[in-house]
């Protein structure tokens, strides 16, 4: 009899699965789309493509999403003088959430997800230059060490993937392109945002390392192109490193110069090895100020090139670097700048002359 009670049980657990295993998912997926497709926003369309769950290997993979300003939006933006200055829209070929323990979001109210990756991830921003934003009002400041977490006990991230990330800021009002990110692949080991003794949450890396290789972007508006070989971040000893900076004109500096009205200065700089110690980084996020140790700098080469036959440009008005350090609100506090192996050129044409002026330093 025992035995029959047992092997009934263990049937009733099998069926109990097997219609989860068929009802669940389309439950999901249909509440999941819902959401996504309702945001009850005036400013925003969303749409969505394939929507799957898999109960069984309990992930969730969700393709096509899109998010569009609508024209009112758009339009908006480009007559606003005071306010929002920017709008975004996003477009993401696949996002796939792997091994979501739903246990662990039922009995304790965590989130632990095992992997999130993004891939085809395009995000397109629109900013009118031209608004200016309410006296006194900064804007929403992220605090890592100050989350707040409604209906939840914590959140674990262990491993986060993206790949081919495109990034794109455009004046809404000209259509130019000011700054742009073609391609851009990284992998980190995730987060925790943890429970602290006054209820707030902190939010602190699972990983020692964060290395991105090969950082090409481009600045179409100013005819400039910035790149690096690497940037690592090591988060428990609080050091950024930088491999290979450089910024430069994506033409020729004398070609530069030439499309310009007045004489303006055009610079070609790159750095071999940039180091920053002891940097506080969640001051920092938390908008509290800059707090280095010591900068090491090595291999700093600053190019210049100025063509004084053309007019200087009577309207600009240049605030010098110690006053506009005094202006600002935020603490920088560096203790210690080492430079070493570098150099400055700088090279002009004078009026009614065609010889170049050079100075080394």
């Amino acid at each position: 009899m025992l035995k029959k009670l047992i092997f009934l049980f263990i049937a009733l657990v099998l069926i109990l699965l097997v219609l989860a295993a068929i009802f669940v998912p389309g439950l999901v997926e249909s509440k999941l789309k819902d959401a996504i497709l309702n945001n009850n926003s005036s400013e925003y369309k969303n749409s969505v493509g394939e929507i799957d769950f898999d109960l069984l290997t309990r992930t969730l993979s969700v393709k096509d999403l899109k998010i569009v300003p609508t024209e009112k939006a758009i339009s908006d933006l480009k007559k606003r003088t005071e306010g929002k200055k920017a709008i975004f829209e996003i477009a993401l070929g696949d996002i796939s959430v792997k091994n979501i323990k739903f246990i662990e979001l039922i009995r304790n109210k965590k989130v632990l997800i095992n992997e999130i990756s993004l891939d085809n991830l395009a995000i397109h921003v629109l900013k009118n230059e031209k608004v200016k934003s309410p006296e006194g009002e900064g804007g929403k400041q992220f605090h890592p060490d100050s989350i707040v977490l409604k209906n939840l006990n914590g959140i674990e991230i262990r491993q986060i993937s993206v790949r081919n990330l495109k990034y794109q800021v455009q004046d809404a009002v000209k259509s130019d392109t000011l700054f742009k990110l073609d391609s851009l692949s990284f992998q980190l080991d995730g987060f925790i945002v943890k429970k602290k003794e006054d209820n707030y949450f902190a939010l602190r890396s699972l990983s020692e390392n964060f290395i991105i290789e090969d950082i090409k972007m481009k600045m179409p508006e100013k005819d400039m192109v910035i790149s690096l070989a690497a940037l690592e971040i090591n988060f428990f000893k609080k050091r950024i490193s930088i491999d290979s900076f450089q910024m430069k004109p994506s033409i020729s500096k004398v070609a530069m110069a030439a499309k310009f009205k007045y004489n303006k200065a055009i610079a070609d700089l790159s750095v071999k090895k940039l180091e920053l110690f002891d940097f506080n980084l969640r001051k920092a996020i938390g908008h509290e100020g800059i707090f280095i140790d010591s900068v090491a700098i090595d291999g700093f080469r600053v190019e210049m090139y100025k063509d004084k036959r053309k007019p200087y440009d009577t309207s600009l008005y240049k605030v010098l670097p110690h006053i506009s350090l005094k202006k600002t609100n935020s603490i920088i506090d560096v203790k210690k700048v080492h430079v070493s192996n570098s150099y400055l050129l700088y090279e002009q044409r004078n009026p009614d002359s065609n010889l170049l002026m050079k100075v080394f330093l």
